[in-house]
């Protein structure tokens, strides 16, 4: 419409500015190669040898408004001195500021879908806002409970302890699961577990899973005697069943009903040990023996219960952390085990909880950051028709790993979790693009502007696209930096150290690109063809 009216493109003072200052900083580092290259791998080696001394764990802690305490007591303990104990311990809580209301749960219906008895209590705290941080409000609860005598407590928020209890089958961070034949052992060996694990820095609530005998009656077969009066086991064990347990011999029918007639001694038979010794049991050749001269017949403290996974008997050593990192604080549990706990033959610990979640997630999501380089490198190819550029674009990725790795110990503390693992894989992504970005505008001007390749050509690529690519990368961070600032707030547990991440990787991937990516296409860039 208005032909005469000509169309320039003025750069701002900003970008001007930028490619000014660009320009000096690209020169000398073109000049000296070798120095360039020599930094960045020195960089990436400092960033690898830091990652063995990264912590990890499975979940960031969660800031929510309320707390779920485990209150456990011996099993076969009274639901009034379940109460009882609750009362005192509703009382304590309440001395802590943040605390708004303490209700109990004792024991579990009949027909629920946990059969706890009453010797399990859930205490369920709710939690207003304060300036303490929430770490600083569990120790003190913890702190306020940890007089009471006769239950162990175990101390959770809501949605971590919800997670624990499906990974695990135990509301707890750590646990140590000892496996093997024979119960008494398994008790013994478990509280021998319990005392090392207590002089673990870092260890809290820690519980010995609970396990208190009860009376019953032993019959031990005496087969010598079997045998001197014609009789066998099978038999013997049959006719014990039989009159101190009953037998269904037949039915009765009576109004359309069908009642089973059970054949058995009077029930409080089986409460006399005398009188089980002094029941006749009929031998082959007619006569009657007294069960006492078959077998010994005593009253013997027996398990309550008998778990068991995998179709073998376990008993659990449980804990949580409350400071330090959840892979030293289980290295150090190894490793004080492993020294001063001698296990008999047929024996064996399976440590679990978290830890066991987070071992899985890593190696998973390792296998998959694996796939998701390897699907890159395809792609580029098949966008570059090059080997070589593929992996001059490629080389970004351990560029953004030297400040994703930064990021995690200045602002995660130094603590790695699955959400930071999503984080380094979502900036794998990230990163190649900015790579592309430059690599595409060399083969413009090589195909399209038919301009000789050489330092002319990298300078003039490099300070055309230093706007496009601050831009695209100041925007990423601009959209990620609410949530890496959002340390501790609720609902932003999860994204704020992926944000992290992905923030300290995209600001060393994107600085060392603008220095490290001219310099190697100077120097390796001689040649490229399409490379089918």
């Amino acid at each position: 419409m208005l032909p005469q009216a000509a169309t320039k493109s003025e750069e701002s003072l900003t970008v001007r500015f930028l490619k000014r200052f660009y320009q000096r900083i690209l020169n000398p580092v073109l000049d000296h190669p070798r120095t360039v290259m020599g930094l960045s791998l020195a960089l990436l080696a400092c960033a690898l040898a830091a990652l063995p001394f990264l912590g990890g764990e499975f979940l960031p802690e969660f800031n929510e408004g309320n707390l779920i305490i485990s209150m456990i007591g011996a099993p076969g303990t009274s639901l009034e001195e379940s109460l009882r104990i609750g009362a005192i311990a509703q009382q304590r809580l309440a001395q802590v500021p943040e605390v708004v209301k303490v209700a109990q749960q004792a024991g579990r219906a009949e027909l629920g879908e946990d059969t706890f008895g009453t010797h399990f209590n859930e205490l369920h705290v709710n939690l207003k806002e304060s300036d303490r941080r929430r770490e600083e409000v569990i120790a003190d609860v913890r702190h306020k409970l940890k007089d009471i005598q006769g239950f162990s407590f175990g101390i959770k928020q809501f949605i971590s302890e919800r997670i624990e209890e499906v990974l695990s089958g135990a509301t707890a961070t750590i646990v140590d699961k000892l496996f093997g034949p024979d119960l008494d052992v398994l008790q013994e060996k478990g509280i021998e577990i319990q005392k090392v694990m207590a002089e673990v820095p870092g260890v809290v609530d820690l519980n010995l899973e609970q396990q208190t005998g009860v009376p019953k009656v032993r019959v031990k077969f005496n087969r010598e005697a079997l045998a001197r009066y014609g009789l066998n086991s099978s038999d013997l064990a049959e006719m014990i069943r039989t009159a101190f347990f009953g037998t269904k011999v037949s039915d009765v029918f009576e109004q359309q009903k069908s009642f089973p007639i059970v054949v058995r001694y009077p029930p409080a038979v089986a409460r006399d040990v005398q009188t089980m010794r002094q029941t006749l049991v009929d031998t082959p050749v007619g006569g009657k023996v007294p069960l006492g001269a078959l077998s010994e017949i005593k009253v013997i403290n027996g398990p309550s219960t008998i778990n068991r996974e995998n179709a073998q008997r376990r008993t659990v050593v449980s804990c949580n952390v409350s400071q330090g990192s959840l892979t030293d604080v289980v290295s150090a549990i190894k490793q004080r085990i492993s020294q001063k706990v001698r296990l008999p033959v047929g024996y064996y610990i399976v440590y679990g909880g978290e830890y066991e979640a987070q071992s899985t997630a890593r190696r998973q999501i390792v296998l998959l950051s694996g796939a998701a380089v390897v699907g890159i490198f395809l792609l580029l190819f098949l966008a570059f028709r090059s080997v070589k550029q593929s992996f001059l674009v490629m080389a970004n990725l351990p560029l953004a790993l030297i400040g994703g790795i930064a990021a995690v110990f200045i602002a995660s503390e130094g603590e790695l979790s699955v959400a930071s693992l999503i984080g380094f894989v979502t900036l794998f992504g990230i990163a190649t693009r900015n790579g592309i970005m430059l690599i595409s505008h060399y083969n413009h001007l090589l195909r399209e502007e038919a301009m000789p390749f050489g330092r002319g050509l990298v300078i003039r690529g490099a300070l055309e696209r230093i706007s496009p690519i601050l831009m695209t990368a100041l925007t990423a961070g601009l959209g990620l930096l609410p949530l890496a600032i959002s340390a501790g707030k609720p609902g932003r547990e999860l994204e704020e150290p992926m944000a992290v991440v992905i923030l300290g990787g995209l600001f060393s991937s994107t600085l060392l690109n603008l220095v490290v990516l001219p310099v190697l296409y100077l120097r390796y860039g001689t040649g490229f063809s399409e490379e089918k």
